[in-house]
């Protein structure tokens, strides 16, 4: 398949799938939203946890 034909279906792709999306629901938003959250506030955990430990372990102030 040629470079071109390749960008042609890619696109038709593109657009059914949109045609297929649909805004979600305000409770749905919210759930995923909820989760987004909990999930970035773990990533911060969990980086503020390894940082404060290698702090200590090489006496640097935080």
């Amino acid at each position: 398949m040629s470079l071109p034909n390749k960008i042609k279906d890619f696109i038709v792709q593109c657009e059914r799938a949109l045609k297929k999306a649909s805004k979600p629901a305000r409770n749905e938003f919210l759930k995923i939203s909820g989760i987004c959250l909990l999930g970035l506030t773990l990533l911060g955990v969990i980086g503020l946890t390894i940082r404060l430990i290698a702090n200590l372990l090489s006496g640097s102030p935080v």
